[in-house]
């Protein structure tokens, strides 16, 4: 120890700082105070490492800061040239980090500016999401990002917030390099502008918050690479430690390897100065530890494990040691239980294990290191049982590496044998995906090679792909011998799979394990009775295969007896345009047929806006187009958007029945439904790609959400202006209804009276009081008064049962008609004077309804009054069908003999022929019954035909 420390002093002008100093002298006095023999040890032989590299040291890092000050140097003159990269920005990070007052004091961030930009961060992000719903074209959406970002890189250098500079240079670099290139940016490197915009707008927030607000440096060099590689450049990441190298910080955290000419090394005598320049040897490969704040430490390593580390290909094993070395520096030994330190051995040994099999971690493992982790900054919350179950999980892991190496062997051996076929299967995939999914030959060919990709699976042990491409294979079977499109979901589920068994690269984690949830998807999916739409369902004309190619299943010398024996043609036979031509002609008759509706949805919506969103009038135009939207996609076949219309007609009816203001979501939702459907209007008619003529799900889905929410807005304040233009309105347009109902309300009233009056056994009073409450409910409907609407339906429909089953009803039943009719009487009342709520109470409405729907609504009949209610049904059915009949055959008989005879003569003939067959039919066995029965109706018959002859067969009555 007395070495160590004697070296210190001897070599003061070491560029180490007082924090890195303080570290090892803090380490040695551990070693001395403990009285554990294996920490003794294991400290001893990793600061005895320490102490023979140190004078190595001193002299390469004296020499590496000199070539570090003259790259700094260099970039520094670059910095106008129009890439200047990563070592420019690196440059002026140091030089606005520190000044010659206090060395390694990093200058604090502005709080007011962090706060002032958030606003153009997060219109930013809208720039981002826009320009990636346009497929990343360069429109309006890309030139806005540009200027907002160049803009929050102007405010940073203003008020010199450094972090903030590097990350909007970043992005700036990297837009400017995409509007360089003719080319659509690749969507890997697009990504990465919108994660920075995510993470800039963390360390703003965190400024705000008081804290340093850091960039993220693993998105910082995710973008230099992207950057790099668009420019055709050989990849130098500006922000990256090589591995195995010491990694010695001063006291802000700048790394050692990054020293800039105004950073201060301490001096035998105190003082600040660039240290001489000494004779290269080689350097120190030991590292223990940077002590720091745990959680930023715990941090810093579960951000190495994201899914944004690894796809950026930036992960290094080495790298993550080190960090764990850091962790390990930070815990407070004094507090930490005995259980962190295994728990770290643990995780270190897990990683050693998974480089040393040349394995990467994979998603899975992300979950059980975080957990570790969390449980070893926490550890006051975490018992010792809790911390062994965790340190079984990771000890499960490392059991498991052999297996993944293999797995991961078993990958490789099936990406090599399938390169071909893996390339084949992508391009076909593509291929279908701009069919529009039709069951064309561009399936067919996607379905051989997946089945191919199946047997290259099995043969060399590739499990996972085996199973996935074995479940596709049967999907991709069904669509094509139903000729069937897929629906959105089993598209979406083919083509994560498809992707699955063809990207190998994320592969080589060796944790093949398949997601549970797209496994449950394929093999629900196989087996499902309804995949898809039919390809007839998409344009109403298409009923057959012939009706688009004539002919085609009988080809052209073919016999008959070949035809019989051979495999049948089908469309999924004919070249690839010819299922997408039939979706296309469905898909422009949608178009021609919408554009209508959707102008004139547009149109009700700006006025409805124009109101303040007040006037129930445009509300209710606008519901009615919707709901023409929804029908007009039903006929061609979008499922889509008849999902989209009718959740939206949804929304637009609980506003109208609650009297509710809608909220900002809530209208936004709406307007961009009707934008869709303008979308995909537009994108038919310029005959763009059919993927882009649908409906996005995704849009319904959201929509849909929205109208299932308890949140569409607030109920208009009763007593407000808005409340009481809404109430006049509706009174003024229920007027009408209540003038028109009164009679068939009081007649309804009437014909209960009766009807309970012979103790609810009459069918008389029963069928007068169903025909009143269908015409109010009918009135109801003519002037949009839906709650008296809904509850007439339900009244009907519970009369409508008693009628039919011939039942008696309950008192309970009886007495929920009887409140009912008497509700409709308080609603027109009300509408009539103007004072109160005209709607029709929810508590009357919600019983009627369960009336409608119980299985128990009364009791049959007694016998007589049961007979005596089908005897009269019979009596009065029968006329009504003779009348038909006869009148059917009178008007046959005119139209053939009005050339020779005249029209009494004719319709008298015909009244006899109809009545001579009527009494044939007596004879009949199976009209036995009817024959004993039928004398008088049947007179009665001819005598009303005779009246109605005798009006010249113009009178009602009779005729009725």
């Amino acid at each position: 120890m007395s070495t160590i420390n004697d070296r210190l002093k001897e070599n003061l002008n070491l560029p180490i700082s007082p924090l890195s100093a303080q570290a090892i002298a803090d380490a040695i006095a551990a070693m001395t105070k403990t009285g554990n023999s294996e920490k003794m040890a294991e400290a001893s032989e990793r600061l005895s490492q320490v102490a023979s590299a140190l004078d190595d040291a001193i002299y390469s890092l004296n020499k590496h800061i000199q070539h570090k000050t003259k790259k700094i140097q260099d970039a520094t003159t670059a910095a106008d040239m129009p890439m200047a990269g990563g070592l420019t920005n690196l440059a002026k990070k140091a030089e606005q980090q520190l000044d010659d007052k206090k060395a390694a004091e990093t200058l604090t961030p502005d709080k007011q500016f962090a706060k002032d930009s958030l606003p153009t961060i997060k219109e930013s992000r809208q720039n981002y999401d826009d320009w990636e719903a346009a497929e990343y074209e360069h429109e309006t959406a890309f030139n806005d990002l540009r200027e907002n970002i160049d803009d929050i890189n102007q405010g940073a250098q203003a008020v010199d917030y450094v972090d903030s500079q590097l990350v909007t240079q970043s992005i700036a670099n990297t837009l400017r390099t995409i509007a360089d290139n003719d080319t659509v940016v690749e969507p890997e490197h697009a990504i990465l502008v919108g994660l920075a915009i995510d993470d800039l707008a963390r360390m703003h927030q965190e400024v705000i918050e008081g804290k340093e607000g850091k960039a993220n440096d693993n998105i910082l060099n995710a973008l230099a690479t992207a950057n790099q590689k668009m420019r055709g450049e050989e990849v130098d990441l500006p922000y990256a430690t090589p591995p195995q190298q010491p990694h010695l910080f001063d006291a802000s955290g700048v790394n050692a390897t990054q020293f800039t000419p105004e950073q201060n090394a301490i001096t035998a005598d105190g003082s600040s100065k660039i240290p001489p320049i000494s004779e290269p040897v080689a350097i120190a490969q030991s590292y223990l530890g940077k002590p720091g704040e745990l959680s930023e430490q715990v941090n810093k390593i579960k951000e190495q494990l994201t899914p944004v580390g690894l796809m950026t290909g930036q992960f290094n094993h080495q790298n993550l040691i080190n960090s764990l070395y850091d962790v390990e520096a930070s815990i407070d030994t004094d507090t930490a239980p005995p259980w962190t330190w295994e728990l770290l051995s643990s995780l270190e040994n897990t990683v050693n294990g998974m480089q040393e099999k040349s394995l990467l971690p994979s998603p899975n493992d992300y979950h059980k290191v975080a957990k570790a982790l969390d449980a070893i900054q926490h550890s006051t919350d975490i018992d010792s049982k809790q911390a062994k179950k965790l340190n079984n999980d990771l000890m499960n892991l490392r059991a498991d590496l052999m297996q993944r190496n293999e797995n991961a062997k078993h990958v490789a051996d099936y990406a090599a044998a399938g390169k071909e076929e893996i390339e084949a299967t992508e391009q076909n995939m593509g291929a279908w995906r701009e069919s529009g999914y039709t069951p064309d030959n561009t399936l067919s060919a996607l379905k051989d090679n997946v089945d191919t990709l199946d047997d290259i699976a099995e043969t060399t042990h590739y499990d996972e792909a085996e199973q996935l491409s074995s479940l596709v294979s049967t999907i991709l079977d069904r669509l094509h011998s139903e000729q069937t499109v897929p629906f959105d979901y089993v598209s979406d589920s083919v083509e994560q799979a498809v992707s699955e068994i063809t990207d190998i690269s994320k592969q080589y984690h060796g944790d093949t394990a398949i997601d549970e949830s797209l496994l449950a998807n394929l093999s629900g999916q196989a087996s499902d009775n309804n995949v898809g739409q039919p390809l007839s369902d998409f344009h109403p004309s298409l009923q057959a295969l012939e009706t688009m190619h004539p002919g085609y299943h009988q080809p052209m010398g073919q016999t008959a007896g070949e035809q019989s024996t051979g495999k049948q043609s089908t469309l999924a036979d004919l070249p690839p345009g010819a299922g997408m031509a039939a979706i296309q002609r469905g898909y422009q008759d949608f178009a021609r047929e919408a554009e209508p509706h959707i102008e004139a949805s547009r149109q009700h919506f700006d006025e409805w806006q124009y109101t303040d969103f007040t006037d129930e009038r445009p509300l209710e135009n606008l519901n009615e187009k919707m709901q023409q939207l929804s029908d007009v996609s039903g006929q061609y076949g979008m499922s889509e958007g008849v999902e989209l219309g009718d959740s939206v007609c949804d929304i637009l009816d609980r506003l109208y029945n609650g009297a509710i203001s809608p909220n900002t979501k809530t209208t936004n939702s709406v307007s961009s439904a009707i934008d869709e459907f303008e979308r995909a209007a537009s994108a038919i008619n310029q005959n763009a790609p059919i993927t882009e003529q649908r409906i996005r799900s995704e849009l319904a889905q959201e929509v849909r959400e929205v109208a299932a929410s308890g949140d569409l807005g607030h109920p208009m304040t009763s007593g407000s202006t808005d409340h009481k233009a809404f109430s006049q309105r509706k009174r003024e347009r229920l007027a009408a209804f209540a003038e028109e109902a009164d009679k068939p309300i009081a007649a309804s009233k009437s014909h209960f009276g009766e009807w309970q009056g012979s103790e609810f056994e009459a069918r008389e009073p029963l069928d007068n009081l169903s025909g009143s409450v269908n015409e109010v409910t009918e009135l109801s409907e003519k002037h949009e008064f839906d709650s008296a609407a809904q509850l007439g339906d339900a009244v009907g429909e519970t009369l409508s049962r008693l009628r039919d089953n011939n039942l008696k009803p309950t008192n309970e039943t009886a007495d929920h008609i009887d409140d009912a009719l008497n509700e409709f009487t308080r609603s027109t009342t009300v509408i009539k004077t103007t004072r109160g709520n005209p709607e029709i109470s929810d508590d009357v409405l919600t019983e009627a309804r369960k009336m409608a729907s119980t299985a128990m609504l009364g009791e049959p009949l007694s016998g007589d009054a049961a007979e005596s209610i089908s005897s009269a049904e019979s009596i009065k059915e029968l006329p009504e069908q003779l009348t038909e009949q006869i009148a059917k055959q009178a008007a046959e008989q005119v139209a053939e003999q009005v050339a020779e005879q005249a029209a009494e003569q004719a319709a008298e003939q015909a009244a006899e022929q109809a009545a001579d067959s009527i009494v044939g039919a007596e004879m009949s066995a199976h009209f036995t019954a009817f024959a004993e029965e039928a004398d008088k109706p049947i007179a009665a018959s001819k005598s009303h035909f005779d009246e109605w002859k005798d009006s010249e067969f113009a009178a009602r009555e009779p005729l009725d």
